[in-house]
């Protein structure tokens, strides 16, 4: 009946061969008598070839094992342009150690291994594929979000007179952003308090991505007015 073989769960259809040629198979659901095995149940398959008859007949039996297929699971990063995504894949069931690879290769820093990074500059997806010690394999695919980072403008550069109190800024966008620096509030409300120029951020948060612009607020002593003598 030929030497006893491991097969993975749902591989293709395999065509036993027994010697002598024209002989029978049997003794599992999983094979025809022309000994064609379908590998369609996990476990220990005991297979009998059977060839002449009666004082003549002559049985040998094979015994083919059905691996279970390992599992692999991998996240599905999101990330700001520009960023790096870490792909982490963990595989389960069938037999240890297992092994990974990736594809497509491009911008990824390695095609190997249960962990690597990639810098996409757009949504892309990556497979991976794990192996068991049984070279049976599983896939899964990982799923890359990349937000764009939002485009933020703090408005023009403005002179402010000491002295002047509150001062709210004005002409920056998108709106609903947060101001930050010395003597301004969250909302953009300036109060000046040295004479100078003062650097401030505004800042645009979309997605988890941070856009950024700053502008320059020159603090100025107001002329005094003299009305001349009396």
């Amino acid at each position: 009946a030929g030497l006893d073989q491991g097969i993975c769960l749902n591989a293709p259809p395999i065509n036993l061969t027994g010697t002598p040629i024209n002989g029978n198979w049997s003794g599992d659901p999983l094979v025809t008598a022309g000994g064609v095995f379908t590998p369609s149940s996990v476990g220990i398959h005991t297979l009998t070839y059977t060839i002449g008859s009666g004082s003549c007949l002559a049985t040998d039996q094979k015994i083919i094992t059905v691996y279970a297929l390992p599992t692999v699971s991998v996240n599905d990063p999101s990330i700001c342009a520009g960023s790096q995504a870490t792909l982490t894949a963990a595989g389960a069931l069938g037999q240890t150690p297992y092994t990974y690879s990736w594809s497509p290769a491009a911008g990824l820093s390695s095609t190997t291994g249960a962990s690597v990074t990639t810098s996409p500059a757009t949504s892309t997806s990556f497979t991976v594929t794990v192996s068991d010690t049984h070279s049976c394999t599983s896939t899964d695919v990982s799923s890359i979000t990349v937000n764009p980072i939002p485009t933020v403008n703090a408005g023009n550069d403005v002179s402010i007179c000491n002295g002047s109190g509150q001062n709210t800024l004005v002409g920056f966008s998108p709106a609903n952003g947060t101001w930050s620096g010395t003597g301004v509030t969250s909302l953009g409300v300036f109060t000046p308090s040295t004479i100078g120029n003062v650097t401030l951020t505004y800042s645009v948060t979309q997605n988890g991505c941070t856009g950024t612009d700053q502008i320059i607020v020159t603090v100025i002593n107001p002329t005094a007015a003299n009305a001349g003598v009396d």
